[in-house]
């Protein structure tokens, strides 16, 4: 079997599995004082079910391709629809949270690539910001099917093992497992397919470029219309920080929009990952509506973790 794996902590989970029972308490109407009568058991609404992650959340997995072929990759869905007021989170959550971990499972012969993440919303708070998705989430991954079906069923099985954090003024933690049967003959089922929203897109198809000048990221859009918007989401990047959990964005003039954010690079914080400045870039139209999103990556040569020492004259 084939897998990939994006977990979410452990220690999260022993963290936050303590919140459920005050959510369970919250809202609950104290006992009758003694002496008072009660109403008849015939006339008493049912006890609410408390809250928890798995009721919070659904899942199902999802097809983006009409049909399988071989040899062709195809892209699955993995699809949260999340309650209303709460959010699940970007692979950088911001100030608190944590992304969903996902670990899908394939058919021999079948490869499971990485985890990519659609346009995420920045969730701002009187005193953090996170960056997540309301609503609805469809996180992609792209499968490669063997070269030949020769031997295959007429159907395979994709799994899933999920556990997220969904979070409104506390967090809980929900898991859960999904399948999905995939024809290699024949049409996906409709009842299967769903759109598979806006992920990001190569940067030069929507005009723009990031470079570093010391240590300052640049980033540029030079296509973008008058009024609109340019802004960075760093991504989760050991050793490097961009001075706030999201910079400010830019507005664009006649001739685009630029950003210049002073970087601080501890390699010590590096984590045996290599240096580097690299997020999403979004764009957005005065009205509000995306105008598009792309990666950008721009590695860091090496920073000494501490001065050298002053060489004598």
């Amino acid at each position: 079997m084939t897998h990939l794996s994006t977990t979410t902590p452990a220690i999260l989970f022993a963290a936050l599995a303590s919140l459920s029972p005050a959510v369970a308490d919250a809202g609950r109407e104290p006992s009758a004082a003694a002496g008072q009568l009660s109403a008849s058991p015939a006339s008493q609404s049912p006890p609410a079910a408390p809250a928890t992650g798995e009721s919070l959340v659904k899942s199902d997995l999802v097809a983006f391709d009409k049909a399988l072929e071989p040899g062709k990759p195809f892209a699955l869905g993995v699809r949260f629809r999340i309650a209303p007021r709460w959010h699940l989170y970007w692979k950088n959550p911001g100030d608190s949270g944590g992304p969903p971990g996902i670990v899908l499972t394939a058919p021999k012969g079948f490869t499971v690539g990485s985890v990519e993440y659609p346009r995420p919303l920045l969730i701002e708070h009187p005193n953090d910001v996170t960056i997540g998705y309301e609503t609805e989430v469809i996180y992609r991954v792209m499968i490669t099917p063997p070269a030949s079906f020769d031997g295959l069923p007429a159907t395979v099985t994709i799994g899933a093992k999920l556990d997220w954090m969904v979070c409104s003024n506390v967090c809980l933690m929900g898991r859960r497992t999904n399948s999905i049967d995939l024809p290699t003959r024949g049409p996906v089922a409709a009842d299967q397919l769903a759109s598979p929203g806006e992920f990001p897109k190569p940067a030069a198809d929507l005009g723009i470029e990031a470079s570093l000048d010391g240590m300052t990221l640049k980033v540029r859009a030079s296509k973008l219309v008058k009024g609109a918007s340019l802004r960075f989401i760093p991504d989760s990047t050991p050793g490097v920080s961009y001075g706030a959990t999201v910079p400010p964005a830019a507005t664009a003039g006649d001739a685009g929009a630029s950003l210049s954010i002073a970087l601080t690079v501890k390699p010590q914080n590096a984590l045996g990952e290599r240096l580097r400045a690299a997020g999403l870039v979004i764009l957005t139209a005065a009205d509000g509506s995306s105008l598009g999103s792309a990666e950008v990556d721009c590695g860091i040569e090496a920073v000494s973790a501490t001065p050298k020492p002053a060489t004598k004259p």
